[in-house]
């Protein structure tokens, strides 16, 4: 996702403001390393470890005691992916060095267990809460039948888990459940998952993957559409010709600050940048094979791209990423004015708390910090999109449901081949397009309607939510619609 690409510069602007700021670890200046995981297990293991060889010789020795022991760095901040901390994160916690978390794919509720993960820290929500989120939403509409689609990575595998886990215990059925590959063609997959949706007639789809993940199948069908904060601002599914077609979509985004002043940085930056591109090309006729491809097209006209809400939710996390690591070292100048050890560092980090525009930020005993979620609906005016907020969520889901508009099908018009990179791999897919009816009644999504005075409940399947309704028989009554699936005999008085 564009996101990540920012990333770095989003971290070389909050150490540039620690630095900056007189007040804040006075006479040190936070230096740092960054590295490209290329989201490859062999590739992220270097650089940890290097970050743990020790302080002066640079070395990893193994030892039976390391209480004593210094690191070259004190902290680190990523990386992106549930499947990368899993990798490094045990190790980094048998060093006790802090790790704080900062994307939507490192939000895997397993992360939470300090006994595994004792250092790890994240500026993101745990996904315990927003699979809490998503059966409040789904709740108060009265939806108790739905479909939920995950990638096929550790990502979208927990998120499906936690969420099945949860909506069983609050009498939610899911009648469908199914994973998109994202390291092999997806295409066969698809063309199955779509098949059985249609056969369970749901219409309401959660779909907990990989930005990649759902815009290869979020085309391909009408309905109410969930989506998880991977997702749901993202202009890898939202640029998708024709997806103002495709029914209705609500969605999560982190509850965050804007860094206020991002793009101020970011427009003098992209003028070094652009000055400097113009000079070498203007001297040697041609562009130097050392300069970075993608920073060619960098130039203050670009300076919208920060402007996104994905891109400032991204700057956000990492900031209070920074942030939590330099306001804690800073509590511990008091000790020692040019050594920082990282070991008290931890224990400062936990009980940390500071304010980012105003608002309080901390973390709770697991690592997790105190900021919710924005409800957002997809509204379109033509081709043109706009999030529209909905709600909020902070323990609890408050919506304003007069704000909510629905997408239904009319009919077929057209289709359309296009072409979407997906991953390493380059698949066509059919778009079909619809005419989108909007209304204000919102659409139904159970397996069965509800039964009628005089009426119980007879389970057919594995679904609780699948039934008939059987009349009661002479003698018998049911005082209440669902009230159970037993009849009552009347009593003497009654008969």
């Amino acid at each position: 996702p564009f996101t990540l690409h920012y990333v770095p510069k989003m971290m070389k602007y909050a150490v540039d403001e620690v630095n900056a700021n007189p007040k804040l670890l006075p006479g040190i200046k936070l230096g740092y390393k960054i590295y490209d995981t290329c989201n490859q297990p062999s590739v992220i293991v270097r650089p940890t470890l290097s970050f743990l060889t020790e302080k002066y010789t640079k070395v990893l020795s193994v030892q039976c005691n390391y209480t004593d022991y210094e690191t070259s760095m004190v902290a680190v901040i990523g990386p992106n992916g549930s499947e990368m901390v899993s990798i490094i994160g045990k190790l980094l916690g048998f060093f006790l060095m802090p790790q704080v978390g900062v994307s939507y794919r490192a939000t895997s509720v397993k992360f939470s267990d300090k006994t595994v993960y004792p250092s790890f820290f994240r500026t993101v929500p745990s996904d315990k809460w927003q699979v809490e989120v998503m059966v409040q939403l789904i709740k108060e509409f009265q939806w108790n039948w739905v479909a939920v689609i995950g990638s096929e990575e550790e990502y979208g595998k927990m998120g499906v888990q936690e969420f099945s886990k949860l909506a069983e215990k609050r009498s939610l059925c899911v009648a469908y459940q199914a994973f998109i590959p994202v390291y092999t063609d997806p295409g066969p997959t698809i063309d199955d998952i779509i098949s059985n949706i249609k056969t369970t007639n749901v219409s309401v789809i959660v779909v907990f993957s990989l930005p990649e993940a759902a815009a290869v199948i979020i085309h391909k069908i009408i309905g109410v559409w969930i989506g998880t904060t991977s997702w749901a601002n993202t202009n890898i599914v939202s640029d998708i010709p024709g997806i103002q077609s495709i029914g209705t979509v609500i969605g999560f985004i982190d509850k965050t600050q804007s860094v206020d002043l991002l793009t101020e940085y970011t427009q003098t930056l992209f003028t070094k940048i652009s000055e400097n591109v113009n000079s070498t090309h203007t001297e040697t006729g041609s562009y130097s094979s050392d300069l970075c491809p993608q920073c060619r097209s960098l130039s203050p006209a670009n300076i919208s791209i920060v402007e996104h809400s994905a891109v400032q939710q991204a700057a956000f996390s990492v900031y209070a990423a920074i942030y939590s690591v330099a306001k804690a070292l800073h509590q511990l100048l008091y000790c020692n004015n040019s050594v920082c050890d990282w070991k008290p560092l931890l224990q400062v980090l936990k009980n940390i708390s500071f304010d980012i525009n105003g608002t309080k930020f901390e973390y709770d005993s697991d690592g997790n910090p105190n900021i919710g979620y924005d409800v957002i609906q997809w509204v379109w005016n033509g081709s043109n999109l706009r999030f529209q907020y909905v709600g909020t969520y902070l323990h609890n889901l408050s919506i304003d449901k007069a704000l909510f508009t629905w997408h239904t099908e009319d009919s077929t018009v057209r289709c359309k081949k296009i072409q979407l990179g997906y991953r390493l791999v380059i698949i066509e897919f059919s778009l079909s397009q619809f005419n989108s009816l909007q209304t204000l009644q919102v659409p139904v999504s159970t397996c069965s309607a509800n039964c009628e005075p005089g009426q119980v409940r007879r389970v057919k399947g594995f679904h609780s939510c699948c039934f008939d309704c059987i009349n009661c028989q002479p003698g018998t009554y049911q005082a209440k619609p669902g009230e159970g699936s037993q009849h009552k005999m009347c009593s003497s008085d009654r008969t």
